[in-house]
């Protein structure tokens, strides 16, 4: 992803756009899920001089700086080439527009989500308040209560063919 090519190419910033509009929420999770290290959405104003010192000190400690950026922010259109200006520093803008939209499910996809499903399904009718669903090297699991600590419950069903090594995680509660 993202992060795995700013680490891999030092001295830049990564500025991504998201979809959303005039809504910051998309990017907000998105900017949550990668780590970002400065996220610009239209609900809120930004100053420049913060942004470019925020993005100096995060190259500074990481060697890069990832900025999420939502579709409906004011004055986007120049952001890329005025963040270079005020930090001095190397910009790549990244503009997937609607190809960052999920695409149509696969069969394998939709049998994953349909056994976890099950599972938690399972779980609940047993009584199972709380729990926690793993998928690692093709076993699925329920950890009833807190992962910590907690054993297995019985029957774990496998997906070897569907996930191989791949960890899944999945949480409930009644």
């Amino acid at each position: 992803g993202a992060r795995a090519t700013a680490y891999a190419l030092p001295g830049r910033i990564f500025m991504i756009e998201t979809l959303g509009g005039s809504s910051g929420m998309l990017a907000l999770e998105v900017a949550k899920g990668a780590g970002a290290d400065a996220i610009l959405v239209p609900e809120y104003a930004y100053n420049e001089d913060w942004l470019a010192d925020r993005l100096n000190t995060r190259i500074a400690a990481n060697g890069n700086a990832l900025i999420i950026v939502c579709e409906g922010l004011p004055n986007k259109a120049t952001l890329a080439d005025k963040i270079p200006e005020w930090t001095g520093i190397r910009l790549r803008d990244v503009r997937l527009g609607h190809a960052q939209r999920g695409g149509t499910t696969t069969h394998r996809d939709r049998a994953f989500a349909a056994d976890l499903a099950l599972k938690a399904h399972e779980a609940l009718h047993a009584g199972c308040k709380l729990g926690t669903i793993i998928v690692r090297d093709g076993v699925t699991r329920l950890f009833e209560g807190k992962l910590t600590g907690a054993t297995p419950l019985p029957d774990p069903i496998t997906y070897t063919q569907i996930n191989g090594s791949q960890s899944w995680h999945g949480h409930f509660s009644n």
